[in-house]
């Protein structure tokens, strides 16, 4: 697709800025305009849990994806056109890349973390996200009830039934997205994965849990 007010005959891509911002470089990123955030184009901090991964992402001043940041995402990268952090148009060929490491049903196992959480409160399910270490403790800065969303384990309409809190309000007949309930267990939180038989959305992980395909995906608000 060609690249709006791009110099004669220069490909999407080619000649960007590479200056690093605060000692990271925006090319290595995708800005999602709807909430003005810089996503990392590859999975890092492999090996961690779910804490370890905040708490690494924080001492980098990142942070990890919600979920409605996910799925934001995720539609943004499915729709082929995209900018980086410098705000250069992609390559199509290179989103589909990004959207396919992610979410392409296929070998190798691949899984990142999400920000939140769930916890009952006063006998109702609540979810927490947009977690930041204050005084050295991971703490929530939204806590909320569910919203009405699936509560059963089922392939979902993710992409185009998610609440403002990203969980599914539809079931869905295309295989695409299997979708794990929250648990009330109050130590269940959120992982994305994805291999050759399934692509999940998992509300009932458990966060100690770590593995070499398993990352997480850096974000930057944008000033």
């Amino acid at each position: 697709m060609a690249e709006p007010d791009a110099p004669k005959g220069r490909k999407p891509g080619q000649n960007r800025k590479t200056t690093p911002v605060n000692g990271v470089n925006l090319a290595d990123y995708v800005f999602v305009p709807e909430h003005n955030l810089y996503v990392a184009k590859k999975r890092t901090h492999q090996d961690s849990n779910w804490y370890k991964a905040h708490q690494s992402l924080h001492q980098e001043n990142k942070r990890m994806l919600t979920i409605r940041e996910f799925v934001d995402f995720l539609s943004l990268l499915k729709t082929g056109n995209a900018l980086d952090g410098l705000e250069q148009r992609l390559p199509e060929d290179e989103v589909k890349r990004i959207y396919n490491d992610i979410a392409e049903k296929r070998n190798p196992y691949r899984a990142e973390w999400l920000d939140a959480d769930f916890k009952v409160v006063d006998e109702r399910l609540h979810i927490n996200y947009n977690h930041r270490n204050v005084n050295g403790n991971l703490q929530p800065q939204n806590s909320e009830p569910l919203e009405e969303c699936v509560m059963e384990n089922v392939y979902v309409d993710l992409m185009g039934s998610a609440n403002k809190q990203g969980l599914p309000t539809r079931k869905s007949n295309n295989q695409e997205f299997y979708y794990w309930k929250p648990l009330e267990d109050n130590n269940s939180v959120v992982g994305f994965y994805a291999d050759s038989g399934r692509v999940d959305l998992d509300c009932g992980r458990y966060p100690d849990y770590s593995g070499s395909a398993l990352g997480v995906r850096a974000a930057l608000d944008k000033d």
